[in-house]
């Protein structure tokens, strides 16, 4: 068999409405003001903005699953499956215009057996109106059931520090 192109894919943008969203100032609730001093996460298109608490050191995090209804209509979740040879890919930065005062650090994660999040390759963010590749290998995550998480996290200012995400994804190489 040859695969061409993405033989498998979870799309982050799709899952955000569903996903369990927590800033620093405790558990938030979709839909979200924008402007929100609490933290607050929308999706435009193919893009998810998250804006930690308004605080030093303040947080925003998704944490997204596999979602499904039951025949009652509840939406529940269960761990997903990580494809062999997968991996997290984005365009991450700021919005055009946008001033920050001292930047942002993001990271992908994910929830160990003992259901701790577990970031993996934290990246420095600026305001200087590009959008940078970041990518995170999950090959040794390969075969795992696991749930994923988005990190924003500011540093000693969180003036302006709201985050795009562009077509966040994990995708099987």
């Amino acid at each position: 068999t040859i695969i061409i192109g993405a033989a498998a894919s979870y799309d982050f943008v799709k899952k955000a409405h569903q996903a369990k969203w927590s800033s620093s100032a405790g558990d938030l609730r979709w839909p979200m003001v924008s402007g929100d001093r609490r933290g607050a996460a929308s999706v435009m298109t193919d893009t998810i903005i998250m804006c930690p608490e308004q605080v030093g050191n303040g947080w925003i995090s998704g944490r997204f699953a596999d979602y499904y209804t039951d025949q009652g209509g509840t939406i529940l979740s269960r761990a997903v499956t990580v494809p062999k040879l997968a991996k997290f890919t984005t365009k991450v930065g700021f919005g055009s215009g946008t001033t920050s005062t001292d930047g942002v650090r993001v990271a992908f994660g994910y929830l160990d057996a003992a259901g701790s999040v577990v970031l993996l390759q934290k990246m420095d963010v600026y305001s200087d109106g590009k959008l940078h590749d970041y990518e995170v290998d999950l090959s040794q995550l390969g075969g795992k059931k696991t749930e994923f998480t988005l990190w924003v996290e500011a540093k000693d200012s969180a003036e302006g520090d709201c985050v795009r995400w562009v077509e966040p994804k994990i995708v099987q190489k």
